[in-house]
């Protein structure tokens, strides 16, 4: 097999329709995964944009339709963080609050998914 990646559905690895075979893709080259395709679109994206940053943020949050996953990853992120910070998982780390984690540089994906509706 060609060095690349390999596209993978639960029963293993996706067959290309007219050979049967595997399809891979290495750096840089194209790859078509039900209707999406890329082709150095990300960085043509930012480009276009003259954004000076770039982020997965600012690529897939603008895909969601709604933030309900976000708000479940949120919860998992800043109850891990002060796990990170205490060692313990219990009641007592909500002494850490929400504007300590933000000083700590946190950022709630919620807020970046509304701020991106916004502009």
């Amino acid at each position: 097999m060609a060095a690349g990646a390999a596209l993978y559905t639960a029963a293993g690895a996706l067959p290309d329709s007219e050979s049967g075979k595997v399809k891979t893709a290495g750096p840089g080259e194209y790859w078509e995964f039900l209707g999406f395709g890329y082709r150095d679109a990300l960085r043509r994206w930012q480009r276009d944009k003259n954004l000076t940053y770039f982020t997965w943020c600012r690529w897939f949050l603008l895909n969601l339709d709604t933030d309900r996953g976000l708000r479940i990853i949120d919860e998992y992120m800043q109850e891990y963080i002060r796990y990170a910070v205490t060692g313990r998982h219990y009641k007592g780390n909500y002494r850490i609050d929400y504007e300590t984690l933000k000083n700590w540089g946190y950022r709630s994906l919620v807020h970046e998914f509304w701020e991106g509706r916004k502009g």
